[in-house]
C-alpha cells in the first residue's frame, strides 16, 4: 500500500491512501503529493487531511469493501508503530503476518465473532504460542482502533489466550530402572551397617583376579611371614 509522508511546520503527517503499488497509483500518489506541496506554499494546507484523502470507491462486491476496509485500519496502525520507532526488521516480521491473514479471511473485523474467525484462522496455521502473541499485537490495534474513533469497543479483548502444552511433569523422582541401579552401588559392611561403596579407579584385572584381591593376598602374605620370622626385641637397660 501506497503512503505519502512529510513535515510542516516542525511536525510530521502521513497519509494512507489504500492503494496497491503499481505504476498507476504512483502517478496518481504524485499527483497528491503535488497538490499538498502547493497549499504548503500558498499558506493552505489542510492539517486535517480531509482535503487529501481519497474518496471511497463504490465497489459491487460488499466483501471486497470491508477487506479494504479491515486491511487499510491495519496498514495504519502499522504505520503508527513505524512512527513510534518500531524498526523496519520487526514490522515485517510481526506486523506484515497479520496482515497477510487478515486478507485470507476476507471479512471486516466488526464485531466478537469475526474477531474469533480470525483467530481460528490463526490457530489453523500457527502454533498456540504464535497465535497467543499475535492475540496480544490484535488487542492493541483493537485498543488503538477504539481510541481512534474506528471501533466502539476492543473485539479482541474477551478473547482469551489458547492453553500452551508443556513437556509432561514426572510424578516420581526416580525411575524404576534408576532405584535399581542406585541400590547395586550400596553395600553393607560387617557391622550391618549400609554404607555407599565408591570406586575411585577403574579395576584391574592381573592373571585373572582383581588388583583389589591381588593386594588382599600379599597382605596376607606380608601377615604369615611375620609370624614365623618375628624380629628380636632387647630392653633397655
Amino acid at each position: 500500500m501506497l503512503v505519502l509522508r512529510w513535515r510542516y511546520q516542525g511536525k510530521r503527517f502521513s497519509l494512507a491512501l489504500s492503494l496497491p503499488d503499481t505504476a498507476a497509483n504512483r502517478k496518481q500518489a504524485k499527483k497528491l503529493a503535488n497538490e499538498i506541496e502547493l497549499d504548503v506554499a500558498a499558506s493552505a494546507f489542510d492539517v486535517t487531511l480531509a482535503k487529501y484523502r481519497p474518496e471511497p470507491i463504490a465497489n459491487p462486491v460488499a466483501q471486497s469493501v470491508a477487506q479494504t476496509d479491515t486491511i487499510d485500519l491495519w496498514d495504519s496502525y502499522t504505520l503508527h508503530h513505524l512512527e513510534l520507532g518500531t524498526s523496519p526488521q520487526s514490522i515485517a516480521a510481526r506486523y506484515h503476518p497479520i496482515r497477510a491473514n487478515l486478507e485470507r479471511l476476507g471479512r471486516k473485523i466488526e464485531d466478537e465473532n469475526t474477531a474469533k474467525e480470525l483467530i481460528y484462522l490463526l490457530q489453523s496455521r500457527q502454533s498456540s504460542r504464535i497465535v497467543n502473541q499475535n492475540l496480544s499485537m490484535l488487542r492493541g490495534f483493537g485498543t488503538w482502533a477504539v481510541k481512534q474513533g474506528h471501533w466502539t469497543e476492543n473485539y479482541f479483548g474477551a478473547i482469551r489466550p489458547l492453553k500452551v502444552e508443556r513437556a509432561p511433569r514426572r510424578d516420581k523422582p526416580f525411575t524404576a530402572e534408576e532405584v535399581k541401579l542406585f541400590l547395586s552401588t550400596i553395600k553393607t559392611d560387617p557391622s550391618g551397617n549400609p554404607r555407599l561403596h565408591r570406586q575411585r579407579t577403574p579395576p584391574q584385572v592381573v592373571r585373572g583376579q582383581r588388583l583389589n584381591n591381588q593386594r588382599s593376598h600379599q597382605r596376607q602374605a606380608v601377615r604369615y611371614e611375620a609370624q614365623r620370622h618375628p624380629k628380636k626385641t632387647t630392653l633397655a637397660r
